[in-house]
């Protein structure tokens, strides 16, 4: 922090540069200025393309698509969860077997075993899949929370603290004085932009045959 003509300056140091040994980094510096108008520009940029994926939100085939994911793992989880059943069943006709010496008792310590443990594993399966579809269905809300976060500041024109702390997980100043920022909800915007970006290239290729 530093003053200069009765104003108060407050730049920012590489914190390796300044407790550990000066050949671990390189010192630079940047200005609490020149980071609150770069994080302002970038989030200005942000609402600007989230315009966009508010109509791709819109759209039928997004839609369909996030309800193709659950499909899926609704559809793995039910297969997974009759196949545990069956174990289940064969388990406990295992001893009528052995009382009726169907089998010997050798082969009913053998074959609960076997099946014990295809018992566990269908079980830690169902459970992961059961994860997937809660993470999918969790999705959907942070989606909207991360939307309704970013709508309310649609006309921002000055950088506050509240919003830094509402919007940014993170800020890496780089070499060059470069800055890199991480928003909060940003695996979702980086998921839609992937879907964006799939359904451009299909149109292309539609458009190329």
């Amino acid at each position: 922090m530093r003053k200069k003509n009765g104003k108060v300056y407050t730049n920012y140091r590489c914190r390796t540069y300044a407790q550990m040994l000066k050949s671990a980094c390189t010192k630079r510096t940047i200005s609490e200025e020149d980071i609150a108008n770069a994080v302002l520009a970038v989030i200005q940029k942000y609402i600007e393309v989230l315009i966009d994926f508010e109509e791709v939100l819109k759209n039928a085939d997004y839609q369909k698509h996030r309800r193709s994911q659950s499909y899926a793992v609704e559809k793995r989880l039910n297969q997974k969860q009759r196949e545990l059943d069956d174990i289940e069943r064969i388990k406990m006709g295992l001893y009528t077997d052995l009382k009726k010496n169907i089998i010997t008792q050798d082969d009913y310590v053998s074959l609960k075993a076997g099946y014990a443990e295809q018992a566990v594993t269908l079980s830690q399966q169902i459970g992961s899949l059961k994860d997937e579809l809660k993470n999918l269905e969790k999705q959907d809300t942070m989606q909207n929370e991360w939307l309704e976060r970013f709508r309310k500041h649609r006309n921002i024109e000055k950088l506050t603290r509240p919003i830094v702390t509402e919007l940014i997980d993170v800020i890496y100043i780089h070499e060059g004085r470069q800055i890199t920022i991480k928003f909060k909800f940003q695996d979702e915007f980086e998921k839609i932009n992937e879907f964006m970006e799939r359904e451009d290239e299909t149109v292309n290729l539609k458009a190329a045959i």
